[in-house]
């Protein structure tokens, strides 16, 4: 992730595609807007994305966390987090 720009980073966000030893988890709907997320490196070489979210009309943040596959980060999970 050092010297990746976001807009770079996040083109190589793949939330269609669900990593292999992750469980499988339908995605967010709707889906944030990449370019709007915040990212965090992980030690294992993952991605943190975070976003701000709307759950029914509630505020949250919503965490996805992305991993390494052939130069695409894909899915392995995410949740919301109230504010």
């Amino acid at each position: 992730m050092q010297g990746q720009e976001p807009s770079t980073l996040a083109g190589k966000l793949r939330w269609e595609v669900a990593a292999s030893g992750c469980s499988a988890t339908a995605t967010p709907s709707p889906k944030p807007d990449l370019m709007a997320a915040t990212f965090h490196q992980e030690p294992n070489g993952s991605i943190t994305a975070s976003w701000p979210y709307d759950v029914a009309g509630r505020p949250v943040v919503l965490y996805a966390n992305f991993v390494e596959v052939n130069g695409a980060f894909v899915m392995c999970s995410w949740d919301t987090a109230d504010v």
